[in-house]
């Protein structure tokens, strides 16, 4: 069997199965396979080396199987820093209340019974994964901001806004307008860029460009998609898009964009701007004149910042996000 049983895009959460019973991976794929990206092993140890090699967004994990049972896995990977938050769900057939507290105590976030209910397996698996995202784009942390943002559907749709955007729309910015929920530009061509910037980034995973508003305070205007993990998305197959405007004249770099989403410090940007050039930890202390403890604290500091776990996906991130280019 394939380890990757999905069809479905990469850019969706990735869920991993374990179960020794062929039947079952079939059972759970057929559940997810529509909504997630499913990959399963079918022994402890293959699950701990692909979990080491990329994790998932959450694991389903059975409890009995050769060799090394579900609890020892979940030992496993809680006792390791890189993967002690990655949900793990236990399916298994042992239904008792002294089992299903065991598993929860090792640090499990829920326990299902066989024979599962897919509808309640779908709508547990994704309330997990969503509150393991949630402070990433959470209400509390980007009405924080100082940044002006909004988060939009595919139609243009307000689905929320910030305090620093309502400010800004009120008492500022003329050329953007929001009549009925609806966001829209008054000059027809900033219309026609916004409405197929807002497009594009509910229809991809990248967006490259960004604009400029035509008023008396030039302010760039540029528009990400939002993950499909963050908690503004009550349905995995829902597209939004995340817009954010600028300060008056203000020029950011993608990695001064992601210092104000994510509160880096001074320090951490310069490491995350060393990484994104392609050097390594150590080259970067070794130019900077730092410790690599020192280097490598601010780089764990960035995977706690960021959400992410590891380099690779760090840099990923940083990628993903668009560099202000004015598209006039």
């Amino acid at each position: 069997m394939n380890q990757n049983m999905s069809h479905t895009p990469s850019s969706l959460p990735r869920l991993l199965i374990v179960d020794d019973n062929p039947s079952m991976i079939r059972l759970l794929g057929t559940i997810f396979d529509k909504d997630y990206l499913v990959t399963f092993a079918m022994d402890g140890k293959t699950a701990l080396e692909m979990v080491e090699k990329d994790p998932p967004c959450l694991i389903l994990l059975d409890v009995m199987m050769p060799e090394m049972d579900g609890y020892e896995v979940c030992r496993h990977l809680k006792d390791n820093e890189l993967t002690a938050d990655i949900p793990i769900v236990f399916v298994t057939a042992k239904s008792n209340a002294e089992e299903e507290f065991y598993a929860l105590n090792l640090g499990a976030v829920d326990y299902l019974c066989k024979p599962i209910s897919p509808e309640i397996a779908k709508i547990r698996v994704q309330n997990h994964i969503k509150n393991k995202y949630t402070t990433g784009f959470s209400v509390m942390a980007m009405d924080a901001l100082s940044l002006a943002i909004l988060i939009v559907d595919e139609h243009s749709t307000v689905k929320y806004i910030n305090t620093c955007a309502k400010e800004l729309l009120n008492t500022k910015i003329h050329s953007l307008t929001i009549k009925d929920d609806y966001l829209s530009a008054i000059n027809f061509s900033d219309k026609s860029k916004l409405s197929a910037f807002i497009t594009a980034a509910t229809s991809t995973e990248e967006i490259r460009s960004a604009m400029f508003l035509h008023d008396e305070e030039v302010r760039q205007i540029f528009i990400t998609p939002l993950p499909s993990t963050s908690s503004f998305i009550q349905n995995v197959t829902m597209r939004l898009a995340l817009i954010l405007i600028t300060e008056p004249n203000e020029t950011l770099s993608e990695v001064q964009l992601m210092g104000k989403l994510y509160d880096l410090s001074p320090a951490e940007l310069r490491v995350a701007t060393a990484l994104l050039a392609g050097k390594s930890p150590g080259e970067y202390a070794s130019e900077a004149g730092l410790t690599l403890h020192t280097v490598r604290s601010q780089l764990k500091n960035l995977f706690s910042k960021t959400y992410t776990r590891r380099q690779s996906e760090l840099v990923a991130l940083l990628s993903k996000l668009p560099p202000l280019r004015r598209q006039d």
